[in-house]
């Protein structure tokens, strides 16, 4: 009943009133577009949210607000005060934000305000609680505070769940971090609970990385890293890689990034490893079948330049 809420009942409401139920309203989980208007009318509603140079959301507010947190990033992220003191309510905030949240500006913030710096880098604790925020940084900052000092703190249960691409430079640093003697070594040794571990961050690897994972392990490959997969590190994979590629990662193949693919067996022992999932199904067979349309196209007009060439040979000997 509590999700039927609109915004409209919130703007009905007195301040007075709206103060005493925002824990209420900010533990309902709303879908996606409803808590921007819903948040939208509480800041409009309370005065406590009109001076952004006061930085009114707070630890405890954040802690109140809560599945709101997302829709106050996406509209008004200059009220959040992103001092370390308030460490417990930014880490739901990271908790709480999917891949199309923006991070870049509260991470940027976060770092410049608590004056984080190669001499004074993120701590373990820092990292693991801004968790999705860490997507907004730069290629610097993340050689800066993700390091071989925190990477094993980090791995699995915060890095591993992250959402977001990232650049070339970063992808190198962080798979450098990965295949390190201290932490997984290299990927011809990982099993397949490795693969699972690692999680997104097998995103990283190069294509050249990526071929020498031994075959079985992919079964651990997941939906969080393959969705950020290239196309040349799709190709990369074998076949008997492939074989081993679970239904819901395989679901995240885009046929977008194949296109530079010339390879019909590549493209069969991918659509083999798609499985059931109908639409990634329709994508593959329409470019299997351009394929095979531009090669039969391609074969087909070979006669022709051949006459040509015969053509052409006759007039010069005559």
């Amino acid at each position: 009943a509590a999700s039927a809420i609109s915004s409209l009942h919130v703007s009905s409401m007195n301040s007075s009133d709206l103060v005493n139920c925002l824990e209420t309203l900010g533990h309902i989980p709303w879908p996606h577009g409803a808590s921007t208007f819903i948040w939208r009318a509480l800041r409009d509603k309370l005065t406590m949210f009109q001076d952004a140079s006061l930085k009114p959301i707070k630890r405890d507010l954040m802690i109140q607000l809560k599945n709101l947190l997302p829709a106050v990033v996406r509209e008004d992220s200059d009220l959040i005060d992103v001092t370390e003191d308030n460490i417990d309510g930014l880490s739901l905030i990271g908790k709480l934000l999917s891949e199309e949240d923006p991070t870049a500006t509260l991470m940027e913030r976060y770092l410049t305000e608590n004056r984080k710096s190669a001499e004074t880098p993120l701590t373990g604790t820092e990292a693991a609680s801004l968790r999705q925020l860490l997507c907004g940084m730069t290629p610097g900052q993340w050689r800066t505070h993700v390091t071989g000092h925190n990477i094993g703190v980090l791995v699995t249960e915060y890095l591993s769940g992250l959402q977001c691409p990232v650049s070339d430079d970063t992808a190198q640093h962080l798979s450098s971090l990965l295949t390190s003697d201290d932490m997984y070594g290299s990927p011809s040794t990982w099993s397949t609970s490795d693969m699972l571990s690692v999680g997104w961050l097998a995103s990283t690897l190069t294509p050249d990385q990526l071929v020498s994972v031994p075959a079985h392990a992919m079964e651990g490959l997941t939906g969080d890293a393959v969705k950020y997969f290239s196309g040349a590190q799709w190709l990369s994979l074998t076949g008997d890689q492939l074989t081993y590629l679970s239904p819901h990662a395989a679901s995240f193949i885009s046929v977008d990034k194949l296109m530079t693919n010339k390879s019909m067996t590549k493209m069969r022992e991918i659509r083999a490893a798609v499985g059931e999932d109908p639409a990634v199904m329709e994508d593959m067979e329409k470019m299997m079948n351009d394929m095979m349309n531009d090669d039969s196209a391609a074969i087909t007009s070979k006669p022709s330049l051949i006459i040509m060439i015969v053509l052409v040979l006759i007039k010069i000997i005559m």
